[in-house]
This record gives structure tokens, sequence and C-alpha cells, in this order.
């Protein structure tokens, strides 16, 4: 007997559903002609229905007792099959770039933010939320369902292209306000560390700031289950270069510095 949640999903995405049994059924090697014979219809409407993506619920339980699965087989196996985005091009970074709210609603539904929650949240109107949505929708980074809810396709190594349009963007929009600060409120923090490292020490500095970034994502992928009126934007930095300031290098006697 089907739940009710089962419904809802197919309505939700049932083209998605239909397309992953019939590659269940083509992996199993049910015919259309076994399927008709379980539907008591003839092989042409079968063929119409997987060709229209049209059918009932009832009738899928039908056939997946063909190959002995229920619908939460079915459901399983078609999120297995989804696509999940890495990363974008070099356009589509652009195009989000180009448009203040479209970075906007982008970086709210990468924080888990649902519709209500943005147009809440910001000056956009509903309208102007979903048309973005479904721009976003086109990248592949999200899938917007029927009912509005949001379902993000970003894998968890997900990044932004290196030093593509969104970190230059960040780079020059974000350093100015991040630093100025006296870094002596709650939650805020500076550290400068300076010295001479081996070049053993330095590789390790940079290893354990990639076991920080590691932990940052840990939690922010965790945190993404705590409702949104406890969670606040936090924006962490991590630089380290080989450097001696100008002041000192100009008291040098052959006013070089040493490479690494």
């Amino acid at each position: 007997m089907l739940l009710v949640a089962h419904i809802d999903t197919f309505a939700m995405e049932s083209k998605k559903l239909i397309k992953t049994l019939k590659n269940i059924l083509r992996k199993q090697r049910v015919t259309y002609f076994d399927v008709a014979n379980a539907l008591h219809l003839s092989e042409a409407s079968v063929k119409r229905m997987f060709s229209k993506q049209d059918m009932s619920v009832s009738r899928i339980d039908k056939i997946l007792k063909l190959v002995s699965l229920d619908f939460s087989d079915l459901v399983t196996v078609a999120e297995s099959e989804t696509v999940m985005i890495s990363c974008l091009s070099e356009e589509q970074e652009k195009e989000l770039v180009s448009d203040t709210t479209l970075l906007l609603v982008a970086i709210a539904i990468r924080n888990r933010l649902s519709i209500d929650e943005i147009v809440d949240t910001y000056a956009i109107s509903r309208e102007k939320c979903l048309l973005q949505l479904r721009r976003i929708e086109k990248q592949g980074l999200i899938e917007l369902r029927p009912d509005e809810r949001i379902k993000l396709l970003m894998s968890p190594q997900f990044a932004w292209i290196k030093d593509g349009y969104i970190e230059r963007f960040f780079r020059e929009n974000t350093l100015s306000e991040l630093f100025n600060s006296r870094f002596d409120g709650p939650g805020e923090t500076f550290v400068v560390a300076h010295g001479m490292l081996s070049r053993k020490s330095n590789q390790r500095i940079q290893e354990l700031s990639q076991r920080l970034v590691s932990e940052y994502y840990a939690l922010y992928e965790e945190d993404s289950k705590v409702p949104m009126a406890e969670r606040f934007g936090t924006t962490m930095v991590f630089a380290m270069r080989p450097l001696e300031l100008s002041l000192f290098k100009n008291l040098r006697r052959d006013g070089k510095t040493k490479n690494f």
C-alpha cells in the first residue's frame, strides 16, 4: 500500500520517477509486453504512457511488482541518479555577479534559506525571487519543485572557480568591509602571525589551514539544519605567503628578499 508521502513525491517529480522506472525495467529486461500484461493494457498504450511520462501512482506500483521493488526503492534510485553540480562555468559565474539580486538569492539558497525566509529577510518580492530561482535552476544548481520547495543540486565538493568571477567579486567587495573593524565584538577575532619558517613548517601550516577550512564547511553543513533566526553570516579569511615588509626589505644590504 502506498503512503501519502509517496503520492506527494510523485506529484513533484513524476517525470523523473517514470524515467528512472523505464531505466530499471530496461536493466531487468522487462519488456513493454510484460508491462502491458500486468496492467491489462495494449502494448501501444504502455508505450504511449512512457513516451508522454504520464502514469498514475497505482500503475507505477503494479509495474514495480514486476521487478520486486516498491515506491520507496524507486525514489531512492531516482535520487541516486540525480546529477550534482561541483562547479559552474565562467559564463554562469559571470551571470551571477552581473545581477546583485540574483547573486543574493543564489547565496541564500546555498545557505538553505527557503523562499519564505528569503522574501521575509530581504526586500525582494516573491515574484522576483521565483524569477531569480528559475534562472538559477537553468544553471543546474537547484530543482524548483511545484510546491515551491527548493532542492539543492550542489555536490558537497561544490566550489567557485579559483580566481573566477565570484571569488574576484568577494575579494573586491568583501575585504574592505571585513577589515573595517576592531575585531573586539561578539563572534569576532583577528590574529596576525609573522616570523621566519622553514619550507617544511610553511607546508605544515598550509595543511593545518586546509583542515580548518574543512572543519568550517563541516559545521556549515551541520548548521544548515539550524533555524534561520539562530544563524548569522560569518566570513573567515586565511591568507599566507612568503612576505617581507617593504620597509624592512629596503634595509637589506643587497635589497633582495630570499625566495621561497
